[in-house]
């Protein structure tokens, strides 16, 4: 067995033993999701580079749409996401890696919200161009100075 695979099955067992310990704990499903969720996280967090962010939220695309609320996103550190009040955030689609759903219990309701949750994402419009986040956030009412740092017009 390789290394890379050695470590995989280290990770597995991790998660496995750490989701079973959260599920003994904790009853409650919103408690219990985002325990689950925050040790996907964690994992990600120690084999991506520092390059990317790990966190849940929301998207926005450079026409006002928004996905629902996603899980695990991963996304550029070098682009601007807007921190929300208990960690969660919402991301620019330009921005996003990646989009992951944990389900503590995979039935046919919850992998419907799941797949709903993903086409929401799916629907989001990303542009090419260089400028397109700027146009996000000063409909957002963040003005960008020369030296492209952002601030809200109350500042």
């Amino acid at each position: 067995m390789s290394v890379f695979d050695d470590w995989a099955e280290y990770v597995v067992d991790i998660l496995h033993a750490e989701s079973k310990h959260a599920g003994s704990l904790v009853q409650h499903p919103v408690l219990l999701g985002n325990a689950r969720e925050a040790l996907i996280q964690g994992v990600l967090a120690r084999i991506l580079p520092n390059a990317y962010e790990i966190g849940s939220g929301v998207l926005t695309d450079s026409y006002d749409k928004q996905s629902k609320q996603i899980d695990v996103v991963i996304a550029r550190r070098d682009s601007p996401a807007l921190r929300l009040a208990g960690g969660a955030k919402v991301f620019l689609i330009e921005s996003v890696i990646a989009t992951i759903e944990v389900k503590s219990h995979l039935n046919s309701k919850t992998l419907h919200e799941a797949l709903s949750n993903c086409a929401s994402v799916g629907e989001l419009q990303p542009k090419a161009e260089e400028t397109s986040y700027v146009e996000v956030m000063s409909k957002k009412d963040f003005m960008v100075d020369s030296d492209g740092t952002l601030h809200h017009e109350n500042d």
